[in-house]
């Protein structure tokens, strides 16, 4: 079965119905770093979220009062995958991540943090 056949399924078994401020208050997130610019971490990123995902879409918006950008990954039903903010102190760039129960279901947060954040 492909994967987005079997997202889609976990989640609408689950109900995982979460906003941005629900996923992010369920549990502390995975912090990755990149000597990259924010800008190329979130753009490289999206194409990993697509890629790693099928079936997902992402969208990159910036986070008001950090100067942050974040990139949100989502599936068919529209419901959130994963949600990444990426933060710089201008020398690195810090790569927070949340992700739905249907992501830790399918595979760890660790290995989609990695996945997510690989060549970026």
């Amino acid at each position: 079965m492909p994967k987005l056949h079997v997202l889609s399924l976990v989640a609408a078994l689950s109900g995982c119905a979460l906003n941005e401020n629900t996923l992010r208050q369920e549990a502390l997130p995975l912090t990755y770093t990149s000597t990259n610019p924010p800008k190329a971490v979130a753009e490289c990123m999206a194409k990993n979220m697509e890629s790693v995902l099928l079936g997902a879409h992402t969208a990159i918006r910036p986070v008001e009062g950090t100067g942050g950008l974040e990139v949100i990954a989502r599936g068919g039903d529209d419901s959130i995958y994963a949600i990444a903010e990426i933060t710089s102190n201008g020398k690195v760039s810090s790569a927070s991540m949340w992700f739905s129960q249907v992501l830790h279901l399918v595979r760890g947060p660790q290995e989609n943090g990695m996945k997510f954040m690989l060549g970026c």
